[in-house]
């Protein structure tokens, strides 16, 4: 996924893309996110001068995993990002360092006379914008913790009152009202 915006640099006005990609699977610190579809992304990008302006939509379906029961869901995924980009010769003129320290980075890209590749950018803002618990549906009861089982499906059977057998000293000065 490669934007000419060196031309665009030069020849002035606004250009439109459309990519359409089969991803490998994304790898997040617990597991890998599938892609079910192709990831479609939509550009449009408008030099305004010294900066050009992307605005980006992506777009496609990701296999999870319930955080609850376990079960595999389908969730879509919807981006829409709005970006800055300065050649680098023009960074002086903007009044911009060129240092990778630089907390202007979160503000503006950096892009040289190459085509510049937005497929990280793109795979980057996708991970981070995937649910941190997701869940097949509201309601989800998860797994039992004694057997397993998936309790959407029904109950288990198991016994749902155990107690810390270090509390169980104080059940007999209470009473017991099993």
């Amino acid at each position: 996924m490669f934007l000419d915006l060196a031309s665009l640099r030069r020849q002035g006005g606004k250009q439109q893309y459309r990519f359409e990609e089969a991803l490998p699977a994304l790898k997040t610190e617990y597991e890998d996110v599938g892609f079910v579809e192709p990831l479609t992304v939509e550009v449009e990008a408008v030099n305004t001068g010294n900066v050009i302006l992307v605005d980006l939509a992506a777009s496609s379906t990701v296999r999870l995993e319930c955080s609850c029961c376990l079960a595999p869901i389908e969730y879509p995924l919807h981006l829409k990002l709005n970006l800055a980009f300065v050649h680098q010769d023009d960074l002086a003129e903007l009044g911009i360092e060129n240092d990778l320290e630089a907390d202007d980075e979160e503000y503006y890209q950096v892009y040289k006379d190459q085509p510049f590749d937005i497929g990280e950018l793109v795979a980057e803002h996708l991970l981070v914008s995937l649910p941190m618990k997701p869940v097949c549906r509201e309601d989800c009861k998860g797994l039992c913790s004694m057997c397993g089982k998936d309790l959407n499906l029904g109950a288990c059977g198991c016994e749902e009152t155990t107690i810390d057998p270090r509390m169980e000293v104080l059940r007999g000065l209470l009473g017991s009202s099993d």
